[in-house]
């Protein structure tokens, strides 16, 4: 089973920004889904060294709450870590809630990850960060995702045997895709140019999913 590859999805919706006064341009927002696909026999060691980061930076890898030189030094770091690829899932342009409502845009953007990674790439395992509250136990919102599976599973766009979880960001690797997601949301935005570019080499393909 060591040779099983396992993938780690993690989200990021901004907005575009005016590169000159580095606010909202109304323009829309990027959606993005990032993928860190790592192999079933090297899930524990990218699980310490994503730890061992943590305790440099003296918290958790959660990007958005990472000043900017924070960030370029996870981003950095991350990139010395072996044993991983990225995939990105974006949408194709900014849009606007009134017209892509966000259960439906992230279903829609999901469904393409899961046909990428799961029937062209041999993902065999999709672990996502889950969206449920301890009140709901935890499912309401997660059942969204799996009912998305099913149908791809009823229309043979996925194997059968493609499987999904839901987990808390207490897994490390939920981070590395974290902060994947976010380095290339700045980038789309207009927030920091200059920190995608220090991982893109690491991004096996990005996927431009369009409206529909």
């Amino acid at each position: 089973m060591d040779d099983q590859l396992c993938g780690f999805l993690d989200e990021s919706k901004k907005p575009v920004r005016d590169p000159r006064t580095r606010r909202e341009s109304g323009a829309g927002d990027f959606y993005v889904v990032a993928a860190a696909v790592v192999l079933q026999g090297h899930l524990e060691e990218t699980r310490s060294e994503l730890r061992g980061l943590a305790d440099v930076l003296g918290a958790d890898l959660h990007y958005n709450e990472l000043g900017r030189d924070r960030r370029i030094e996870a981003v950095e770091r991350i990139d010395a870590i072996p044993f991983w690829d990225g995939y990105l899932f974006e949408t194709a342009q900014p849009l606007t809630s009134r017209h892509n409502p966000e259960r439906r845009l992230r279903d829609h953007t999901m469904a393409a990850a899961f046909i990428a990674l799961g029937a062209d790439e041999g993902v065999e395992h999709l672990v996502l960060e889950t969206r449920g509250k301890p009140s709901m136990g935890f499912t309401q919102l997660d059942q969204q995702d799996h009912r998305v599976l099913q149908r791809l599973r009823n229309k043979k766009e996925v194997p059968y045997t493609l499987s999904i979880s839901h987990e808390t960001k207490t897994e490390p690797l939920l981070w590395l895709a974290d902060v994947v997601a976010g380095a290339r949301s700045d980038h789309l935005c207009k927030v920091y140019d200059e920190i995608y570019p220090l991982l893109c080499h690491r991004i096996r393909r990005v996927h431009s999913v369009l409206d529909r």
